[in-house]
């Protein structure tokens, strides 16, 4: 009996700690980052690839759950939200994480932003209430980009490519148990960055 009340006590726990607690824990860090991130941009310091090679030819790898974009997304209320790099459960614990292996944000390219749906801030839990044509912006180490949402789909039907240069933004489809995810898939309407 008492292994079963410890067992209701610690799922009891855990959902409590993942749907009330993880806000605060991700707002803390978001605010953190946020102003690192400002204080990199200031100095031209942010980062700008997923590697740099210095004038000796040694090879910097990116740390990952680095900041490397601030997201701004005014339909959904994301407002200076700052992108890490690295999609691991860490990084997302921390705010919106870039996919490692793609472009990113306002390079050329394709650029794929995870983000959580109900935990830790849940930044994309409004997801699917951006309407095509709307706009947004994503400010890198190398300027600011303008996207314009074209396109949406899910994991198994994903949004269609409308062009080369662009940004998919992707969360869990709603629901307690989410069996899929889903996307938008959003046009680069500045100029694009070169891709280092």
């Amino acid at each position: 009996g008492s292994v079963a009340a410890l067992a209701v006590l610690f799922l009891v726990g855990f959902f409590v700690y993942l749907y009330a607690l993880s806000y605060p824990s991700e707002t803390h860090a978001q605010t953190a980052m946020f102003k690192n991130f400002v204080y990199q941009l200031g100095e031209g310091t942010a980062p700008v690839a997923p590697s740099t090679t210095s004038a000796s030819g040694k090879v910097t790898t990116l740390a990952e759950g680095t900041p490397v974009a601030v997201l701004n997304i005014p339909e959904i209320g994301l407002r200076d939200v700052v992108v890490v790099d690295g999609t691991t459960s860490r990084d997302l614990a921390r705010g919106p994480g870039h996919v490692r292996a793609s472009a990113l944000p306002g390079q050329e390219g394709v650029s794929f932003i995870y983000g959580k749906a109900a935990t830790y801030g849940a930044p994309f839990a409004h997801l699917m209430r951006l309407n095509r044509g709307d706009r947004f912006t994503v400010t890198t180490g190398q300027g600011t980009a303008t996207y314009v949402a074209e396109s949406f789909g899910t994991s198994k039907k994903p949004a269609p490519a409308d062009a080369a240069n662009r940004v998919v933004l992707e969360t869990a489809a709603p629901g307690i148990w989410p069996s899929s995810a889903v996307q938008v898939s959003a046009d680069l309407v500045s100029a694009p960055q070169p891709n280092p």
